[in-house]
């Protein structure tokens, strides 16, 4: 678990050094859309979203909105960021997505305000979401004021299918 947890900060910072020196916001009209279902460590997680880049304050501006829910925390949240790493084909590959919550329920709570992050990966094997994942990567009191990139990591999907779609990279 702490090992996960380390590979996770590192391929973040690592990232954050990559998208800290990228100057093009990237192709129109590319998005990442969902829903799955994986195993996670505190039992089943289900994430349903719809991310569009668009123009904004930020290379990563993006609107949407996700849904996302354990045994012991559920929330909804506005898409405020994406950045989208394709696969080379113009579908699939790696997206992060920044969102604000916007409601909570069920046990504890992420407070409404705060900032949360999600890896999605499309293996581009459609349309049955084979290797797909998700990953709710952290939460923070307030929202991220740059870009990350994706770190193609996450639990495999047991059902639902992630859609990503961009000619080039996305929020960089």
């Amino acid at each position: 678990m702490k090992k996960l947890l380390l590979a996770v900060v590192a391929g973040a910072l690592a990232a954050l050094a990559l998208v800290a020196g990228a100057g093009a916001r990237g192709p129109a009209n590319a998005f990442a859309v969902g829903s799955g279902k994986a195993d996670a460590f505190v039992g089943t997680e289900h994430l349903s979203f719809s991310a569009h880049n668009a123009p904004g304050p930020s290379q990563c501006a993006a609107t949407g909105h996700l849904t996302y829910s354990t045994p012991v925390v559920s929330f909804s949240a506005d898409v405020t960021g994406l950045v989208i790493v394709p696969n080379g084909s113009g579908h699939g590959g790696g997206a992060f997505i920044e969102a604000v919550v916007t409601r909570t329920s069920n046990g504890f709570t992420t407070p409404v305000g705060e900032g949360v992050y999600f890896d999605v990966t499309d293996s581009g094997l459609q349309p049955d979401g084979t290797g797909d994942l998700i990953l709710f990567e952290f939460s923070t009191p307030t929202a991220l004021t740059f870009c990350l990139a994706p770190l193609f990591l996450g639990h495999p999907i047991t059902s639902g299918n992630i859609n990503i779609k961009a000619e080039g990279p996305v929020g960089f």
